[in-house]
């Protein structure tokens, strides 16, 4: 009875988490809107989040488990945060040829292809109740991006072919990335990957942006939003996303995580006065019930099993 508790709890904590990682993810969008407004360009933003997070965790890491993991994993890690660098450079090069709406719209297809990868992967259906949570999702991403409201006031006739493409290389790539941190070395302290990832996300950011390293950037002037983007969109989200990723799937990470425009369409209400419309709070509900349904699913599930296992 008492391993069936702390299995529960350990769930509980782990939903937790990911809904933290998403929201904090949400968060980092509008920091870096904010950050960007300063005049900073996008690919040097993303550079010194990276390093920022990596001198910090590795700093704690050091003091905290004195050891690093063998190389293989640490490589692994790395490859890993890599497609997590791409996932930011790929997102806010969207939003330059994009409206916030739209380019987080597209994004937000890596909730079914998150599933996608983990059924052709691993040869096995999603639960059905995480598919239809998953298409609430979707249809809910749609409105609560302020897509919707755009396609019924003009259609979409003057929208930048590459911002939808790189929009739509930013859902592959974090869906590669969700499922990857599910399975790459979950037994490792999140503070420990989560400074390995970080590392990886810093050397893609550098091939995109080499002229960071030649004087093309104040570095020193980017410290505080550099510093505030390492610690909302890199560390808070890692480390939470490794709590998540050693007791949940990926596919059902991938929709908890999906609160993350909930998260970007209140913080750039409150922070940069954009507007809500109707439609996008109806957006805004239907993910939230969509995250709710299947948390709540999902615990009858457990709670099905127990009893399954006690009888």
């Amino acid at each position: 009875m008492m391993s069936r508790e702390m299995k529960a709890g350990g769930k509980l904590v782990a939903s937790i988490a990911a809904l933290v990682a998403g929201l904090a993810y949400g968060l980092g969008g509008t920091f870096n809107k904010m950050v960007a407004t300063t005049g900073f360009a996008v690919g040097h933003i993303a550079i010194e989040q990276f390093l920022i997070a990596s001198i910090i965790l590795a700093v704690v890491t050091l003091v905290a488990y004195r050891r690093v993991p063998a190389l293989d994993v640490c490589l692994r890690l790395m490859g890993t945060g890599a497609f997590l660098g791409a996932t930011t450079l790929f997102l806010y090069y969207a939003i330059a040829e994009l409206s916030v709406g739209q380019a987080v719209a597209i994004q937000f297809q890596y909730v079914w292809i998150t599933l996608a990868i983990q059924c052709v992967v691993e040869r096995k259906r999603p639960n059905g109740w995480v598919v239809l949570c998953a298409l609430v999702i979707i249809v809910g991403s749609l409105m609560g991006s302020g897509l919707a409201d755009e396609i019924v006031a003009g259609g979409l006739n003057n929208v930048s072919v590459t911002g939808l493409l790189l929009a739509a290389a930013c859902s592959v790539s974090y869906s590669c990335f969700l499922y990857l941190n599910s399975k790459i070395a979950v037994e490792e302290p999140p503070l420990m990957r989560t400074l390995f990832l970080a590392l990886g996300g810093a050397v893609v950011a550098s091939i995109a942006a080499p002229d960071f390293y030649t004087g093309a950037c104040d570095v020193v002037a980017l410290i505080p939003g550099g510093m505030l983007m390492a610690l909302v969109a890199v560390v808070l989200p890692c480390v939470c996303l490794g709590l998540a990723s050693r007791t949940l799937p990926g596919g059902l990470v991938a929709v908890l995580t999906a609160d993350e425009l909930p998260g970007a369409v209140f913080s750039g209400w409150l922070l940069l006065g954009e507007a809500i419309t109707p439609l996008i709070i109806v957006g805004v509900v239907l993910i939230c019930a969509g995250i709710v349904v299947s948390e709540a699913k999902g615990k009858l599930v457990s709670a099905r099993e127990a009893v399954d296992g006690s009888n």
